[in-house]
């Protein structure tokens, strides 16, 4: 682990303080910071992608994942995984100096990561459940096992390897550096537009579905800043998770989990309609009941910001 020092206006690992003033060099230096992290990591992607299909296309590469294979989700995943965590530790652990601490992996992160899980599956259930309830949305069981394990392990093993992609895309090093220029609260508002707006194309995807996006975004940003990268991941992923094996479509995408079949209502303000219950009401009751049951009253703290 680096020696501790001064980067981009705030000791590494220290939790900020929410008075943190907007300071010009500070932010020009996070941004420059953030570009080269997305550079690095977005190249890197780029070519481990078009490598795998290179390999694919030529038979080079014995069983590769096909996108009607249920590893297909896994491998999409997983490759832009491995980019931006070789970027987390090359541009912000090795260039920038950032501890892991700082960078959101703490002692307690496996732990975290369990309870951010079940928060996320519970509001995820939550927000199915009130389709149901006020929006006349269905959802049925059907014989035939759901919870086989060569449907079941590729989807968790592919949305863990997801969540954790984007939260490294979205907070981690990105939120750390952007924080220390400008302040926690304006960064956790603009990374959270950002991840709303990089859903806007989406299938399904309607203005309100964004805003809620948008709003995740924030809840995944207090929930790194209170409990690490452990907690941030592990909500993303039970939410995805929750609503993946209840059949509602993720953030427009469907994921056609065998056992169970989910149909939404007549209303999609209320519902999301076919990108599921993040583009309507229901969405945005539920990431509102796990954003107060992620950190509840400590968002008033005014000083170690939400640092759990």
């Amino acid at each position: 682990m680096p020696g501790r020092r001064q980067c981009g206006g705030a000791e590494r690992g220290a939790p900020l303080n929410a008075r943190a003033r907007w300071d010009w060099p500070s932010l020009a230096l996070a941004l420059g910071w953030i570009f080269l992290y997305i550079a690095v990591g977005g190249g890197l992607a780029y070519a481990l992608a078009h490598g795998y299909t290179w390999l694919g296309q030529r038979d080079l590469l014995p069983g590769a994942v096909r996108r009607t294979s249920a590893w297909f989700l896994p491998v999409a995943g997983t490759l832009p995984l491995i980019a931006f965590g070789f970027a987390t530790w090359l541009v912000g652990a090795r260039l920038a100096g950032r501890s892991w601490e700082g960078l959101g992996w703490r002692e307690s992160s496996p732990r975290q990561l369990f309870r951010g899980a079940g928060v996320g599956v519970g509001a995820a259930v939550v927000a199915v459940f009130l389709t149901v309830a006020l929006g006349g949305a269905r959802v049925r069981l059907i014989p035939g096992g759901f919870a086989h394990p060569d449907v079941t392990g590729p989807l968790v093993l592919g949305l863990l390897a997801a969540a954790l992609f984007e939260e490294l895309l979205f907070r981690g090093f990105p939120l750390r550096a952007l924080a220390d220029g400008i302040g926690p609260w304006p960064a956790t508002l603009f990374l959270g537009g950002a991840f709303g707006a990089a859903h806007a194309w989406n299938d399904h995807v309607g203005v309100y579905g964004i805003l809620n996006i948008a709003l995740a975004g924030v809840w995944l940003s207090l929930a790194f800043f209170s409990g690490g990268m452990g907690l941030a991941w592990g909500l993303h992923f039970g939410w995805n998770l929750g609503l993946a094996l209840l059949d509602a479509p993720v953030s427009g995408i469907d994921l056609g989990v065998p056992g169970v079949s989910y149909q939404w209502g007549v209303h999609r303000w209320l519902d999301g309609g076919a990108f599921g219950p993040e583009g309507g009401l229901v969405g945005t009751i539920a990431i509102a009941l796990g954003a107060v049951a992620t950190v509840g009253v400590r968002v008033t703290r005014s000083r170690g910001w939400l640092a759990a």
